[in-house]
């Protein structure tokens, strides 16, 4: 059925709680909260989302500009795009709490005693992902299609497909940012509690505070019981269960909350349906309300109190149990007020403080009591012990020193930047002793973070680090062989992140090991490229050459290719278009019937893409997209707004059709679908082969080996006839050429264009230089690669310096009389200095990273 999904466009058209809100009016109502609330009540953007999207918290507290000595409290919802509910109880519930302070003595407690955050709409490219005025499109994803409650580093999954998406980054930067105590994450789908572990089964393992949490969702299950109909939140025989025992499941931000971050987290499942009725929404909120309140109240039991040292500082602690604590179940104090909160069921417990640099602290026989709390505060006398820290830092591979490693320890708030010496050695002396953390890097090699505990006893850090490579390359236009800036480059199936060319179409990807990779390069507006590699130090440089799609627009006619089939033509019409004013419709069709639209033209390999519209019977009424006969998706709804849609498609002939078709039941919508903007690699474009023969000037023999590199189409080196063929070069439109480098042992380097109309054939006449081998000997370049600076050292006198990028551009020229030539400006890249001193000319590849 249908869901009634009202949307609000103004935020007076929220008051009745029984709409969906544009994004826009989302925003302004958090804006809101906040100006109509200044003493209680502050807004944050803490990032935004894949799409760009601000992602925002509210803060309400008695003292909201101030870290006090209480809890802090963490509600999110919508992290599942199309799972609606908790974003508008969130809404109300912030709303009811800042409309009742000094009105309400439950609300006024709760506020003046905890510090509660809340983040309504998590995933908003998820909500709005048919745009930013309806929901009726929202998908579970996010922009990229991750599921976010996949993607949390979580035990069994430390590193989830490669990287962390946007909206998950963030929300582990915000608890890192805090001293979160008790949160929750909400969902619908199903109505229940769900508390940790969701990664394994209670029978495997069970939280160390399992019965605690047991009682906890019992007491939201229970209050949401008694305060609404009997057939509400009965899911999984009554509205609690542990997480694994439903499913299990790797990457839940739960998970990642409890043992990353030592908050406690349950997920709340709100509705049986993911898009719930506007209708309904009021009566949720009477049904979840003091449930709501009463997570909250949670933080107020248990274990609490403040650690300092002798002089009343606030400080860092592990608070732990004795033969309890597993998996990281121990809390911290917060590092600015010292305060820590040890929600536990009732019993006596033996606590153990451990601050680092002191001798830790054990209390014995600490009586808890349920809805009671017992404080015990710390104090911690004298001085941390400190130690000299050092280390070295060897290449895993040689087992050579590294020299200029930048090593950054971060630890007990405090952090140190350092660089090894020639021997590879560092030393930081004064370090409280603790547990840190090491980030150490240097040019050509892969990073690495390593956590370490230093003791006056063991305070020697030696680490390798694993030579990678880089990969670089130039990505242009393959019909006019000009430079594409801004082509996004990604590494597939890998947690390298991915890059973008510059002006001159140059990208460079650092970090990457020897091995075979598909790597991708794409821009909207061209089709894509995918290509596999062998990634080695001799093979690292990958051009693209990118085709523009064509773009299919109905602004001014029906184009030609397109045709019709079946009961009814589909008709250009103004009514309704995604770009411009016109898109085509589907052919008004009587029951039983239906209308197509066929595309037939010749391609490239690449992709398709269209936008389309539906307002059809939900799951009686359908518009189908098929490729050369084969179904590829449906869609069917009565608010089914404009989308794109995406499907990848081989090199050749090809029929796409679009058919609209209704069954016998009747419908009150507009009964039809509409298309838009079909965007397409152009059709197959001609090659042609290019073969460039080498030749040394002086004496017009040929150069083996010599490299020879073809903008947008990689480098090729030449066999012992000093020849090297290209094939598969796109023709170049009109007067446009391609770039070359041609480079050799004991040569300069040789430069040209050429235009490609057919068969090329180019010969290159280098110039030798003779004493190389020798300047070679005399020269020194280093750091190579380097970030912020070369060194030059010559014995002889140098007269210039220039650098040139890979397509022979000079990017900059330098006086001679320094021998530290700053870099930092440059784009990264491979690049040649040429040097010439008082008898000769040399030029050295070199790396900026």
């Amino acid at each position: 059925q249908g869901k009634a999904l009202t949307m609000a466009t103004t935020i007076a058209q929220m008051a009745n709680w029984d709409r969906y809100p544009t994004h826009d009016v989302y925003i302004q109502m958090m804006n809101k909260f906040a100006t109509d609330y200044p003493e209680i009540c502050r807004v944050e953007t803490i990032g935004t989302s894949e799409d760009g999207r601000a992602v925002k918290v509210l803060k309400i507290s008695d003292n909201p500009d101030t870290n006090e000595n209480e809890p802090e409290f963490f509600y999110t919802g919508q992290m599942h795009g199309d799972e609606i509910v908790a974003y508008i109880m969130f809404l109300k519930l912030a709303d009811y709490l800042l409309e009742n302070y000094d009105e309400d003595q439950r609300v006024t407690d709760l506020i003046n005693n905890v510090e509660i955050w809340i983040n309504p709409l998590s995933n908003p490219d998820g909500t709005y992902n048919g745009g930013d005025n309806t929901v009726s499109d929202a998908t579970r994803s996010n922009a990229n299609g991750v599921d976010l409650n996949r993607n949390f580093p979580t035990p069994n999954l430390t590193n989830p497909s490669g990287k962390n998406e946007a909206e998950v980054q963030m929300m582990i930067a915000f608890a890192e940012n805090h001293n979160l105590v008790l949160s929750a994450n909400s969902h619908s789908g199903i109505e229940l509690v769900n508390y940790p572990w969701d990664t394994w089964l209670s029978s495997e393992k069970t939280h160390a505070d399992n019965d605690w949490w047991y009682q906890v969702s019992w007491n939201y299950a229970n209050s949401v019981h008694a305060n609404a109909p009997g057939t509400y939140f009965q899911g999984e025989g009554g509205g609690v269960t542990h997480g694994g025992d439903w499913y299990v499941v790797d990457g839940s931000r739960q998970d990642h909350m409890g043992y990353y971050q030592n908050c406690r987290e349950i997920t709340l499942e709100l509705s049986d349906a993911k898009f719930l009725d506007c209708n309904l929404l009021p009566a949720h909120w009477d049904y979840n309300k003091d449930a709501m309140i009463g997570y909250i109240e949670e933080t107020f039991y248990g274990i609490r109190g403040i650690i300092t040292d002798e002089n009343e500082n606030p400080l860092d602690a592990v608070i732990s149990i004795s033969g309890h604590d597993i998996d990281n179940s121990e809390v911290l104090s917060d590092s600015e007020t010292g305060n820590y909160h040890r929600m536990i069921d009732d019993g006596s417990y033996n606590l153990t403080f451990t601050v680092s640099g002191y001798t830790p602290i054990t209390i014995n026989n600490i009586n808890v009591t349920d809805n009671q709390t017992t404080i015990v505060d710390v104090m911690f006398n004298g001085s941390p012990s400190t130690t000299t820290l050092a280390g070295t830092v060897i290449n895993h591979d040689t087992g050579n020193p590294i020299e200029n490693a930048e090593i950054i320890i971060t630890g007990q708030s405090d952090t140190y930047t350092v660089n090894t010496d020639g021997s590879g050695s560092y030393s930081v002396s004064d370090v409280t002793v603790g547990t840190y953390k090491f980030e150490m890097s240097a040019p050509g090699y892969m990073s690495a973070v390593h956590y370490e505990t230093v003791s006056t006893a063991d305070n020697d850090v030696s680490k390798y680090l694993i030579p990678s490579l880089f990969l670089t390359g130039t990505v242009i236009d393959a019909a006019t062989g000009t430079a594409i800036e801004g082509a996004e480059i990604e590494v597939l199936n890998t947690s390298i992140a991915p890059v973008t060319s510059d002006i001159d179409g140059i990208y460079y990807i650092s970090g990457i090991m020897e091995g075979t990779y598909d790597i991708k390069a794409y821009k909207a507006g061209y089709a894509p490229i995918t290509v596999t590699e062998i990634i080695s130090s001799d093979n690292n440089t990958i051009d693209f050459a990118l085709l523009e799609t064509e773009k299919i627009t109905f602004e001014d006619e029906v184009p030609s290719e397109i045709t019709f089939d079946d009961d009814m033509d589909w008709f250009r019409t103004n009514d309704q278009a995604y770009e411009g004013s016109y898109s085509m419709k589907s052919g008004a069709i009587s029951d039983e019937q239906a209308t197509t639209m066929i595309l037939t033209t010749t391609t490239e390999a690449g992709t398709i893409s269209f936008y389309k519209k539906v307002s059809s019977e939900s799951t009686y009424d359908y518009l189908h997209f098929f490729i050369d006969g084969n179904e590829q998706d449906s869609w069917s709804g009565v608010d089914d707004d404009w989308s794109q849609h995406t499907y990848p498609i081989t090199a050749g002939p090809h029929i796409f059709k679009w058919t609209y078709e209704k069954d016998g039941s009747e419908f009150g919508g507009e009964d039809c679908a509409w298309v838009d903007y079909i965007e397409l690699p152009k059709a197959i474009l001609t090659t042609y082969n290019v073969t460039f023969t080498v030749k040394n000037g002086a004496n017009n023999t040929t150069i083996e080996g010599a490299s020879v590199n073809l903008a947008g189409y990689g480098v090729q080196n030449t066999n012992s006839s000093g020849v090297a063929i290209f094939s598969d070069v796109y023709e170049t439109e009109g007067t446009n050429t391609l770039g070359y480098t041609v480079s050799a042992d004991g040569f300069s380097d040789e430069t040209g264009d050429i235009q490609v109309l057919g068969d090329v054939s180019q010969i290159v006449n280098m110039q030798s230089n003779v004493s190389i081998s020798i300047v070679e000997q005399n020269i020194s370049i280093y750091p190579n690669p380097s970030k912020d600076y070369f060194t030059i050292e010559s014995n002889n006198t140098i007269n210039q310096i220039k650098i040139t990028d890979i397509s022979g551009r000079t990017i900059s020229e330098y006086q001679p009389n320094t021998k530290k030539f700053i870099i930092s400006h440059l784009s990264c890249g491979m690049y040649f200095i040429t040097i010439q001193t008082n008898t000769d000319i040399i030029t050295k590849k070199v790396i900026v990273n």
